[in-house]
């Protein structure tokens, strides 16, 4: 394979790590903004993920993020489906109230049922904690995506460089030395044809 060959295929591999980096936490990404658990109010800064996961500084600490991501997402992905589930019920009835004319029968209902039905809501022991629980894996989870997207980056932009480099070198001219070798080897050798074609001295 000619050195142009290696370096396409050294940035199409850089390029694809990248892309299944992003495909893996696309779902993650894929929320409604009312579902953003993220802002969630509160002081999150005490969260014990934040001391164990920092910046990466290799592959095989990226890899292991990224594992650690993935086993915790299958819990994740089920407690958003249902925090979802209800959320989804509020914003229908919120849809519902806001068309309705102020003062109306069906506007005074519609917000009774809205706060009777959050109220419930709120004293669901099961349901708080699992949205608790939703809240700070939407922050954890996130907290290594961004390290691990990060350090992609980083490794792509090195790459590019490093390519960028080799690229440059290999359009650079030879140097003079270079030049003047095969020209200093043919002097060489005439000079050894004329040492040989001159007669031996006796003594």
């Amino acid at each position: 394979m000619r050195p142009d060959q290696n370096r396409r295929s050294d940035d199409s591999k850089s390029q694809s790590n990248l892309s299944r980096t992003n495909d893996s936490f696309a779902t993650f990404e894929q929320q409604d903004p009312m579902l953003d658990t993220s802002r969630s109010g509160g002081d999150n800064s005490q969260d014990e993920f934040l001391n164990k996961y920092k910046e990466i500084e290799g592959t095989d600490q990226r890899n292991k993020y990224k594992q650690d991501f993935s086993a915790e997402f299958k819990e994740y992905q089920r407690l958003y489906t249902k925090v979802a589930a209800e959320a989804r019920r509020f914003a229908k009835w919120r849809m519902q109230y806001r068309k309705q004319e102020k003062g109306t029968e069906q506007y005074k209902s519609l917000a009774r049922k809205v706060v009777h039905e959050y109220q419930i809501l709120k004293e669901n022991e099961e349901f708080v904690k699992d949205r608790s629980r939703l809240q700070y894996l939407h922050r954890k989870l996130k907290h290594i995506k961004e390290l691990v997207l990060e350090f992609d980056c980083r490794q792509h932009e090195i790459e590019r460089s490093r390519t960028a480099q080799r690229e440059k070198r290999s359009r650079l001219p030879a140097s003079d030395e270079d030049d003047d070798g095969p020209r200093r080897s043919h002097a060489h050798r005439r000079s050894a044809d004329l040492l040989r074609k001159q007669p031996v001295l006796s003594v």
